[in-house]
């Protein structure tokens, strides 16, 4: 889909306590937007989370200034649920000087759960053509009391140009 606003490949706005499941899914998003974010899928609920299986593949047409996420998890409060991001692939080409994450998990989990992030690889290449910028391969913010899982995962073949800043897992 080429859009010029921001973009969502899949985005769950449940704002309750409920599972999300998205799994088989092939996302394309391709952005002309000079400024929006780009979401592959976005979650916002806060029960049980799996995102499995999907191949994701973006890019841009104009310079751009907005943020990529390819997996967001962003739930409304902390959750005390299992999340599973597992094998999936990702790929693209971007001229943004915005922040790129592969997957962002910004939920402070509470015991007793557990985050698997597991066998998600760069399916080709990821590159940023833009100078600067940061590139999150695993980014989480929350004050977990909860066990992450992080294994198996092939971040390979990824490029970046200029000053750009690059974190595996963060």
């Amino acid at each position: 889909a080429n859009f010029t606003a921001a973009g969502y490949g899949i985005y769950n706005l449940t704002l309750t306590t409920s599972p999300f499941t998205a799994e088989y899914n092939v996302i394309t998003l391709a952005s002309q937007g000079a400024t929006h974010a780009v979401y592959g899928i976005r979650n916002r609920s806060n029960g049980t989370l799996q995102i499995k299986n999907n191949t994701f593949s973006f890019s841009n047409s104009v310079a751009s200034s907005g943020a990529y996420y390819y997996v967001n998890n962003d739930p409304t409060s902390n959750s005390g649920s299992d999340i599973t991001i597992s094998n999936n692939s990702f790929a693209g080409t971007l001229n943004t000087t915005g922040t790129i994450y592969l997957i962002s998990n910004v939920n402070s989990q509470q015991s007793p759960a557990t985050v698997y992030i597991q066998n998600n690889s760069v399916s080709g290449t990821l590159t940023r053509t833009a100078a600067s910028g940061s590139v999150y391969l695993y980014y989480t913010n929350g004050a977990s009391t909860g066990t992450e899982i992080i294994s198996g995962n092939s971040f390979q073949n990824i490029s970046q140009s200029g000053s750009s800043l690059f974190y595996g897992i963060f």
